[in-house]
């Protein structure tokens, strides 16, 4: 099985954008990456909180959630993998 952390988060802070099978979710405050980067995550990992204006999403800690940086040449880069990402959620709280 895999190993799942669910970080509750602020809709007004962290809700970019949503649709019918996704949610934009803003990446928190990574040192190299820009202040308006965002994550899209499928729905199945993101469900409404408990309390008023909160979501919750799964994040996979194994490295299955990736920020990939594209470049002009369309070369990929990996920036972050989930395991780091979910540090930067749970720092930020």
């Amino acid at each position: 099985m895999r190993n799942i952390e669910n970080i509750f988060l602020n809709t007004e802070k962290y809700l970019l954008k949503e649709t019918q099978k996704a949610v934009l979710i803003k990446a928190p405050a990574i040192p190299w990456l820009y202040e308006s980067t965002g994550i899209w995550f499928l729905k199945r990992f993101v469900y409404k909180g408990k309390y008023e204006n909160s979501i919750c999403i799964g994040i996979i800690k194994d490295g299955e959630y990736q920020l990939v940086f594209v470049n002009s040449k369309g070369q990929e880069s990996i920036l972050i993998l989930g395991h780091e990402l979910l540090g930067f959620f749970v720092a930020e709280k």
